[in-house]
C-alpha cells in the first residue's frame, strides 16, 4: 500500500473532515475530501497556528470514494443509468479541474466511478460488492478510516 502523501491543513479543519469522512455519506465524504483540499497549508500559506498531517485522512476519503461508485456519486444501489450521468454532471461541473482545479482529485474519484457503473457488467460487479458489504459479507478492499 503506497503511504500517504503529506498534506498539511490546520487542526480545526483536520477535525471536522475527520468526521465528515467517517460518516460513511457520500456527499459528507466528498465534502471531507473538499475541505481538505481547499485547506492545504501549503498552497494557501501557513496561518502560524497549530497544524496536522492529513495526508491519510485525505487518502482514506479518497479510498472510500473509490471503492463505493455509488457512494462517490451520491446514489442507491440499482441506480438507473441516466441517474448516474445527472449525478456525474452535476458533481462534474462542481469539482472539474479546469473550474477547480484544487480539487483535481475529488474530480478522478468521481469520474471513475462513473465509469465503472456505466458498464453494465462493472456496475453489476459493483452492486454485488454493496449488497455483500451491506450485508456484513465483505466484498473485496474497503478504506479504512482515520
Amino acid at each position: 500500500m503506497p503511504a500517504a502523501p503529506s498534506l498539511f491543513t490546520p487542526i480545526g479543519i483536520h477535525a471536522k473532515a475527520k468526521t465528515l469522512i467517517n460518516s460513511g455519506n457520500g456527499q459528507e465524504i466528498r465534502d471531507g475530501v473538499e475541505l481538505l483540499l481547499k485547506n492545504d497549508l501549503e498552497k494557501i500559506g501557513d496561518g502560524g497556528g497549530k497544524k496536522v498531517d492529513s495526508g491519510l485522512l485525505l487518502k482514506n476519503g479518497l479510498d472510500a470514494l473509490s471503492n463505493g461508485p455509488p457512494i462517490a456519486l451520491g446514489l442507491d444501489i440499482g441506480a438507473q443509468t441516466v441517474d448516474i450521468k445527472k449525478n456525474f454532471r452535476k458533481l462534474a461541473l462542481k469539482y472539474h479541474p479546469d473550474k477547480n482545479p484544487v480539487t483535481t482529485p475529488l474530480f478522478q474519484a468521481i469520474q471513475s466511478a462513473k465509469e465503472r457503473l456505466e458498464s453494465p457488467t462493472k456496475r453489476r460487479e459493483e452492486e454485488d460488492k454493496a449488497r455483500r458489504k451491506k450485508r456484513g459479507g465483505g466484498g473485496g478492499s474497503s478504506g479504512s478510516g482515520a
